[in-house]
């Protein structure tokens, strides 16, 4: 029967056994998150200048460089598809081991679009499920207070919240399928998540906590003065969130040492989200597909 040994523990341990089993990989992948996010400050480092420039000024900074932002993002989140494509593919195909078993080609098309399919539908998912029940809170409140509007879009953001959460945990095996099977793969891991659904959330939530830790830590360094001028003084009003928002774009406008061991430790963060996350997901794969990929070559 497929699944024999899935588990939550085994999960972990396939997670931690890719960064313990390719040291160098997994460097390898740290290092081009550290380049990424230099790329990154410099990328935005005009609209940091636009920004900074906005010190004493009673209207928020301008929207121009948005369109450099988005840019960045795109272009992260499709290196970080590519990053987790060679973390699948250590533990699914280690034979194809190349740099770093980075390759560019068909299934880091697959997964890109993937990433880019799954993004955009949580952000739809979060948004139209949290003004939903904004609209039942005024319908219900009648009169439309405040309080009414407030409880409802807490309670609408929760709820759909834990939705995405258990639609992500059943469908995770999308991404690693994808790079098994060659094609794009959604059903197989609805099927295959079926009544397995806690021991991959626990396995989930665990990694999660442990780079939640890592991303703490980069986020100290990268955005200490943010966090440091609202909680010394500025507060969390849209004037000391301003305030604080310009005071950060003057500081990144800045190289130096500290600078560089921001870039370092956002990329160890970066890297070992690739490691973790790949590792974990391409596990429960291969634990869930090995029998039942077996009898098929018994049979073919």
């Amino acid at each position: 029967m497929a699944g024999r040994g899935f588990s939550t523990g085994a999960i972990l341990d396939g997670a931690f056994g890719l960064v313990r089993g390719h040291p160098g990989a997994v460097v390898a992948w740290c290092l081009v998150e550290t380049m990424a996010a230099a790329a990154m400050t410099l990328v935005l480092r005009p609209m940091d200048r636009m920004q900074a420039m906005q010190v004493g000024a009673a209207a928020p900074a301008s929207f121009q460089g948005l369109g450099s932002v988005f840019v960045a993002q795109l272009l992260a989140a499709c290196l970080f598809a590519i990053l987790t494509t060679a973390a699948f593919r250590a533990v699914l195909r280690p034979e194809d081991r190349g740099f770093a078993f980075v390759r560019l080609g068909g299934d880091e098309l697959r997964l890109i679009a993937l990433t880019l399919l799954f993004g955009v539908a949580v952000y739809l998912a979060l948004l139209f499920g949290t003004l939903i029940f904004v609209v039942l809170g005024l319908a219900v409140g009648g009169s439309g207070s405040l309080e009414t509007v407030a409880v409802a879009t807490v309670v609408g953001m929760v709820l759909t919240i834990a939705v995405c959460v258990w639609l992500e945990v059943r469908l995770a095996l999308a991404f690693p399928l994808t790079l098994l099977r060659r094609r794009f793969v959604l059903a197989e891991s609805w099927r295959l998540t079926r009544g397995r659904f806690w021991p991959m959330f626990a396995a989930l939530l665990v990694l999660f906590l442990i780079l939640l830790v890592l991303f703490a830590a980069a986020a100290a360094l990268t955005q200490g003065s943010y966090w440091a001028t609202i909680v010394g003084g500025g507060g969390f009003g849209a004037d000391g969130v301003r305030e604080a928002a310009v005071r950060q774009a003057a500081a990144q406008l800045v190289l130096s040492p500290m600078t560089v061991v921001r870039w370092i430790v956002s990329g160890i963060a970066g890297g070992f989200t690739v490691a973790l996350l790949g590792g974990g997901t391409a596990t429960a794969a291969r634990l869930l597909t090995q029998d039942l990929d077996r009898i098929a070559e018994t049979f073919a």
